[in-house]
């Protein structure tokens, strides 16, 4: 893009226009280094939207190994005896998240559904 900072203040093109009762006529004259230009630009642009969507997609896979890593900590809490013996969703919910205060970070709805299935797990194996 250095190439085209001596066209600052320049001219990139000129349009003329002829009207009348019937209709109008334009033509248009570009100076040649401005196509250059706005190939340049369009090109400048793309990359940046690619860089961009690169970098979302690093951040949303970073976002999801650490939800897992999260989900992973409170899956553990299965093994704990006292959680086990807990007799309520809420109160369960309540002491992953005071012995695990990270569990924080995850969106209050999967709490809720990792909570869920917990409680399901240990009815089940109590009904062994």
């Amino acid at each position: 893009m250095v190439e085209f900072k001596k066209h600052i203040g320049e001219d990139h093109s000129f349009l003329l226009t002829a009207k009348s009762q019937l209709g109008e006529l334009s033509f248009c004259v570009t100076e040649a280094w401005w196509n250059s230009f706005e190939q340049e630009r369009d090109k400048a642009i793309e990359k940046i939207d690619e860089d961009r969507e690169a970098i979302r997609e690093k951040m949303e896979k970073r976002r999801r190994q650490k939800e897992e890593g999260l989900l992973k900590l409170a899956r553990n809490l299965l093994n704990d005896p006292d959680f086990s013996r807990i007799p309520t969703q809420r109160g369960m919910k309540a002491y992953a998240l005071e012995k695990h205060p990270e569990l924080s970070e995850l969106d209050d709805v999967i709490i809720t559904m990792e909570i869920q299935k917990f409680s399901d797990k240990i009815r089940a194996r109590k009904k062994r």
